[in-house]
């Protein structure tokens, strides 16, 4: 997970121990190691709190798409076939 990446990478930029973010963030040392290492994934609440714990904030932005360009590049069917 890329958010994960980044916010392992800032924390280790920051010198900041797992343990210290764990407390910042209501999660164990444990926890915060199996988010770094890939093994559990966070839930949105605790990333939203991982990045304010190190001074920073989560954007989730949406590209600008003209609808009627949308619709007529859209398929006329959503169905799925496997063949």
């Amino acid at each position: 997970m890329r958010v994960v990446n980044t916010l392992s990478r800032e924390r280790a930029r920051q010198s900041k121990p797992q343990h210290e973010l764990a407390s910042a963030i209501g999660r164990s040392q444990a926890a915060v190691s199996r988010y770094e290492g890939g093994v559990a994934l966070p839930d949105v609440e605790t990333l939203f709190r991982w990045a304010a714990a190190l001074g920073g904030r989560i954007v989730i932005e949406f590209p600008q798409i003209d609808l009627e360009d949308a619709i007529a590049r859209r398929p006329a069917s959503t169905e799925a076939h496997v063949q």
